[in-house]
């Protein structure tokens, strides 16, 4: 694997683990209305 895969690997990998939180934090979000609220 050269390195400019790799590199687009992690950065795929990257993108995936922000959306995936970002999901959760969306649902979580669904549960309890206002309480994930941390600054504005």
């Amino acid at each position: 694997m050269g390195t400019k895969a790799k590199e687009r690997g992690l950065f795929v990998l990257g993108v995936a683990i922000c959306l995936a939180l970002a999901g959760v934090a969306v649902l979580l979000e669904k549960l309890i209305p206002g309480g994930l609220l941390v600054a504005r």
